[in-house]
């Protein structure tokens, strides 16, 4: 994934001109199979070199947080996380 360093402006301008239409009414419920999907067809290159990684995971995350609150659900379990934990949150270990 490619991290921009052109900086904050380029990437606000980016979303404004290219994202924020496209995006808006759409359903966060839908991430894998449409939102994170309508980001690569936005983009338009498979390392998001033109949006930028900061802008694509941001926009990423923001989605499942709104689906997870929506659902009412913690945002680890609408990812997915616990799993291998037995359904218990996973928890980060440090070596």
């Amino acid at each position: 994934m490619a991290f921009s360093k052109s900086g904050i402006d380029e990437a606000f301008d980016f979303f404004n001109r290219r994202v924020k239409n496209y995006i808006l009414g759409f359903n966060a419920l839908d991430q894998r199979g449409g939102f994170d999907s309508l980001l690569h067809e936005i983009d338009g290159t498979e390392n998001f070199s033109n949006m930028g990684g900061n802008v694509s995971t941001a926009l990423s995350i923001c989605a499942a947080k709104l689906a997870s609150s929506y659902l009412g659900i913690p945002l680890y379990r609408y990812v997915g996380g616990g799993r291998h934990t037995g359904g218990r949150p996973a928890r980060l270990e440090t070596s």
